[in-house]
């Protein structure tokens, strides 16, 4: 009876060696491919310039660093990026995303006057980089959300996306580039929330003749619509 118990205590640890051994072969093959479905958008700068240069590799390293299902990496050439960051004099616009491999190619213009205007470069380059994911603008939330752009003011250097805004990018690309475009066209390029809607039904067809032509200056925006803001106090314009 002893030797029976002493041969099977002697075969615990063989059985939980290999047991273990099992286990952590299937957490390396998992920790090696841990991306069977993460999209990789690549993207060009060469008509970046050196004055967006820093700003770009840190606002692509910190998305990088913040998402999961979606990485970024510079194109091996500019005709085969997904998305290209263009260096211009007027204020920052991007395309509305999410920009997909093989899908509608995307341009980040990182305009000068946003630059003039006291605004710092990295988180610039880092919030317009967030619309190539398909995030909208948020002018009304705090310096520590990236997608509010312009709202906290210049004094606002904050280049990380926060954790909600992380988490939506990775929703947005969580099906891979397949299943994104499957689904419908992105958006066009937007400068913030889509306008409210008009209140109540609209009225049926005019009758009689139309009135003659109007006089003095044009009547304020529509009611439900809020008025456009200024250039000079917004980045992501339409395009």
């Amino acid at each position: 009876m002893s030797n029976r118990l002493a041969a099977a205590a002697a075969l615990v640890p063989v059985v939980l060696a290999a047991t273990l051994g099992v286990a952590s072969a299937d957490s390396a093959q998992a920790a090696a491919r841990p991306g069977a479905a993460v999209v990789t958008l690549t993207y060009d700068d060469s008509q970046a310039g050196a004055t967006w240069e820093s700003a770009i590799d840190q606002a692509v390293a910190n998305w990088n660093a913040a998402v999961h299902n979606v990485h970024l990496q510079k194109a091996a050439s500019p005709g085969s990026a997904d998305y290209t960051y263009v260096a211009t004099d007027g204020w920052p616009q991007t395309t509305l995303g999410p920009i997909v491999p093989g899908g509608a190619k995307g341009e980040v213009d990182l305009g000068s006057q946003a630059l003039d205007q006291g605004y710092d470069a990295t988180r610039v380059t880092a919030h317009e980089t967030g619309h190539i994911f398909g995030l909208p603008d948020d002018y009304s939330g705090p310096c520590s959300e990236l997608m509010s752009g312009h709202g906290p003011g210049p004094s606002c250097t904050n280049a990380v996306p926060s954790a909600a805004e992380a988490a939506q990018v990775d929703e947005n690309y969580a099906g891979g580039a397949g299943a994104l475009r499957a689904g419908p066209t992105p958006s066009s390029p937007t400068s913030g929330p889509p306008p409210r809607p008009l209140p109540g039904p609209l009225p049926g067809p005019l009758t009689g003749p139309l009135p003659g032509p109007l006089t003095g200056p044009l009547p304020g925006p529509l009611p439900g619509r809020p008025p456009a803001a200024p250039p000079d106090a917004r980045w992501s314009m339409s395009r």
